[in-house]
């Protein structure tokens, strides 16, 4: 029998909140608010099974973060290794009371032989060392070591071999769990009944994202709906939460492991280009800078030989990509006292942006004692590389706070738990918001669109409008007195509009929602890339009121002569024929390795080339792709890019093109040559004084000996008279 049941706060008194009940009841029906009331997580340190141990002959050699291993799984190799950890245990325990205390921990390299004349391998640490393994891996602080914590010590077994540790995401779902259960009237005592799934599901996420968005998609009622039967049983409910706290998958695939160790689900996530849950060899090979040691292993990974690399090939305790905190954890305590200081995690991170760590590193830090203890550090983002946790946010809304629908960080139906967890860890001050005291983020700017004119040596601004944080496209009509572009408002949640805006004097009007217009040549129409019915192209009348769908794909650019559309389509390139209204590939997927292509295709005036384009972490690559007379391509020419963020501006010559450089500094961009013989000439910024009044700052355009101040340019264009039209921060 189906039953809706009533949010209650009742029996939650005895978690510390900084929210009310008025404020819980206002949020949403259910209290799966719970995890923001915790003011500390609070770690049942519950001795666990341990994990039987494999091959533990062999402790060297440990694996290091995000190392691949490759380990023999033979049954003898178990039996051994568990065998070994006995032994040793047995050694070390003198008084045989099934405990080690401090004396007997250090003597662990004296005694290397088993009264059955067994030979164990020397530790090899120091006395240090073992110290600092001794406080850490004494869970129940009683002074003594029992078997289930000797074994989870690093460097007995190989790493997905040691004994398990109590692990703070267990204690989450626990409590998780008992909030499922109050919210629902003590589900736990009906756990025969079901709950509508998208009831289920809408209660969730009004809970979780109390400020809006809470749009319940199929995807996210599919996570929770096991069977897909429309309902959700208590036993789906807590498989829905462990997804949701980046435990486990839909599937059941484990995220962490009982020793401790966290699968690079974030490495999937981000080179996983087609989104099908696969790595090929080409996405693989983009991860140069991820981990080096994954680029150029596809091979180990690939466990069945079918040339991909799926979930289970990437969890595979003994060949799969992990990251071990744990061992991370030993290893960056290098004044050997048990704790982590923020110095001696900034010395061992092997990530950027330490400005952000800094702030996981306070926010966990429960007692505020300035050091992390190993439970402290699992339950924190900086031990918990499951999803991209440490990029850089952006402020969308310019309000100087990330409120929490800002607080993404890639696909939001994913561990949405877990991202609330967090949200509400660095929250500090609780309220509702984070500010740059509590993480490092960016705020958009308002931007405003200039031209400039190089024959006459002017530059002016067209539109101003400090609601705008975005314009691109910049087409001009053949008529010469009115630009196409795209523009974002602050506070717009919808897709980009396409704006019609006249040169003469700034007046502009909305056309349709789209991005990178483009004329055509003869101005009757123009093309533009729309979010209707999956990313596609779409041939518009020139008032924007009606059109249709010429392919899937995006940023379109029509050829000068009007007779073909190129655009980048699954990761490559392909043309419509206005002639024959078909469309050809000519560049596949198969011709690159780059995570990305770039936001632009350029025609050479003869409309006999194109030239773009592609980005990996490693580098960037410009293809340029020649045409005969029916568009059939008859060459390719690669050169590499000194900045893999560089984009295609222009065609200079028919042998050389401006490049869009990005600088150290995000905010400045500059123009360079780039020559078809490989020959590179960076640009050159200087300051320049004819628009002081309007305080323009443009890069460097052309090498016209027109110069502008510069800082500050976004995005821009070279139309064919010759002018340029830049979108720049504004002032």
């Amino acid at each position: 029998m189906e039953r809706h049941f009533k949010c209650s706060t009742e029996g939650l008194v005895s978690v510390r909140s900084n929210f009310c009940c008025e404020e819980l009841r206002r949020f949403g029906s259910l209290v799966f608010i719970f995890l923001l009331t915790i003011g500390h997580c609070q770690h049942s340190l519950a001795q666990t099974k341990i994990q039987t141990p494999l091959q533990g002959m062999n402790n060297s050699n440990p694996i290091a973060s995000g190392d691949l291993q490759t380990v023999s799984t033979g049954e003898a190799d178990w039996t051994r290794a568990a065998l070994v950890v006995r032994q040793r245990f047995e050694l070390l325990d003198r008084d045989q009371d099934s405990s080690i205390d401090l004396s007997e921990f250090l003597s662990v390299d004296a005694q290397v032989v088993t009264s059955d004349g067994v030979e164990l391998e020397a530790s090899g640490k120091t006395s240090g060392e073992l110290k600092r393994d001794f406080l850490v891996f004494d869970f129940d602080h009683n002074a003594k070591l029992s078997f289930r914590e000797f074994a989870a010590i690093p460097g007995w077994v190989d790493p997905p071999f040691r004994g398990a540790i109590p692990d703070p995401f267990s204690q989450l779902v626990a409590d998780a769990v008992a909030a499922l259960d109050e919210s629902y009237d003590r589900w736990d005592q009906r756990p025969e009944e079901l709950i509508n799934a998208h009831t289920f599901v809408g209660n969730f996420l009004g809970s979780i994202i109390p400020e809006g968005n809470r749009f319940v998609t199929g995807r996210v009622i599919d996570l929770a709906d096991l069977n897909l039967d429309g309902k959700v049983s208590r036993l789906e409910a807590r498989h829905f939460l462990e997804q949701q706290l980046g435990v486990r998958l839909r599937d059941g695939h484990k995220l962490r492991d009982p020793a401790g160790r966290v699968v690079r689900f974030d490495w999937l996530l981000e080179l996983d280009q087609d989104q099908d849950g696969e790595l090929d060899q080409g996405e693989v090979e983009t991860a140069g800078q991820s981990d080096r040691n994954l680029f150029g292993r596809f091979g180990k990974l690939d466990l069945n030989r079918d040339q991909r690399i799926d979930y289970e090939e990437l969890s595979d305790p003994f060949t799969g990509c992990f990251f071990d905190p744990v061992l991370w954890f030993c290893e960056a305590d290098t004044n050997l006292n048990s704790f982590l200081e923020w110095s001696e995690l900034a010395d061992g991170l092997d990530l950027p942006l330490d400005s952000i760590q800094r702030a996981m590193f306070y926010a966990f830090d429960d007692n505020q004692d300035s050091r992390l203890t190993l439970q402290e550090y699992l339950v924190s983002p900086l031990g918990n590389r499951n999803y991209a946790w440490q990029r850089i946010l952006l402020d969308r809304d310019g309000d100087q706070k990330l409120s929490f629908n800002e607080f993404e960080f890639g696909r939001s139906d994913l561990f949405q738990l877990q991202r609330r967890y967090y949200f509400h860890r660095l929250d500090s001050d609780a309220d509702g918001t984070l500010s740059r005291d509590e993480l490092l983020f960016e705020s958009l700017r308002s931007v405003a669109l200039a031209v400039l004119d190089p024959k006459n040596k002017t530059c002016r601004m067209i539109i101003q409008d400090p609601s705008v944080i975005e314009i691109d496209g910049f087409s001009l009509h053949p008529n010469g007195d009115t630009l196409l572009i795209h523009r974002v408002d602050r506070n717009s949640l919808n897709e980009p509009s396409v704006v019609r805006v006249s040169l003469a004097d700034g007046h502009f009007r909305e056309l349709c929602k789209g991005r990178f217009p483009t004329w055509a040549p003869d101005g009757t129409a123009f093309v533009c890339e729309r979010s209707h019915r999956g990313v596609g192209i779409w041939l518009m009348e020139p008032n924007g009121l009606s059109g249709r769908m010429l392919s899937n794909g995006r940023c379109p650019s029509w050829s000068p002569d009007g007779r073909q559309i190129a655009f980048f389509n699954e990761h490559g390139v392909s043309l419509y024929d206005c002639v024959s209204q078909s469309v050809r590939k000519i560049f596949l997927r198969d011709e690159h390795r780059h995570r990305s292509l770039g936001d632009r295709i350029v025609w050479a005036s003869d409309s006999r080339a194109v030239v773009f384009t592609g980005h990996s972490p490693s580098g960037g690559e410009v293809f340029v792709l020649r045409f005969n007379q029916d568009f059939e391509r008859v060459s390719m020419k690669r050169l590499m890019l000194p900045d893999s963020m560089s984009d295609v501006f222009a065609w200079k010559s028919p042998d050389c093109i401006l490049l869009k450089e990005v600088l150290p500094k995000a905010s400045q961009k500059r123009f360079s040559e780039l020559h078809f013989n490989g020959e590179f000439h960076e640009g050159v910024s200087v300051l320049f004084g004819d628009a002081e009044e309007q305080a323009v700052e443009v890069e460097q355009a052309t090498d016209s000996g027109v110069l502008i101040r510069p800082n500050s340019m976004v995005s821009g264009r070279q139309v064919q008279d010759g002018r340029w039209f830049f979108s720049i921060l504004s002032n």
